[in-house]
């Protein structure tokens, strides 16, 4: 699966049909994992704006070889399906109503994921691209030691790596 636990960003934009312009959008969520699956929470905000979403979205198993998702975004519900074992991953979710239809496929990008889609709301109809990248936690002070400097001195001829 391309998408692992751990604390992820995304940058992207989205242009809803008939505009000529995108909107920017970033994100922030965190992946767990749990014994039947995986847990995605986070929120969605427009740069310059204090206006957010939040989703949350469960990946499990089933036994026909894909996967199900259940997915809340904002004020839609959906619940559908996904191939995530080989890349590009896919996945097709709906409302229970057939209102809105959610099409995505995740793959991998220079440095991340990349993330396209579209959707459809009765006669909305919205495409999306962001690139999402793992959030990686830099330690610093406490007991790291840097080795660098001392074993480029030793190649160097000036002392002795220690």
């Amino acid at each position: 699966m391309i998408l692992h636990p751990g604390r992820w960003t995304g940058r992207g934009s989205f242009v809803r049909q008939g505009q000529s312009l995108t909107t920017s959008v970033q994100c922030t969520f965190e992946i767990t994992s749990e014994g039947t699956g995986l847990t995605i929470q986070g929120t969605q905000t427009f740069p310059g704006s204090e206006h957010e979403n939040s989703f949350s979205i469960r990946v499990t198993a089933n036994d026909v070889g894909t996967y199900d998702v259940d997915a809340q975004f904002a004020d839609w519900q959906l619940d559908g399906t996904a191939k995530l074992e080989s890349l590009p991953n896919l996945g097709m979710l709906w409302s229970e109503d057939g209102d809105t239809q959610v099409a995505f496929a995740l793959f991998s990008a220079n440095n991340g994921t990349g993330l396209r889609g579209f959707s459809r709301a009765g006669k909305d109809l919205l495409t999306w691209e962001i690139a999402m990248q793992e959030k990686h936690v830099r330690v610093s002070g406490g007991n790291v030691v840097s080795l660098t400097r001392r074993r480029a001195a030793a190649r160097k001829g000036r002392g002795p790596l220690r």
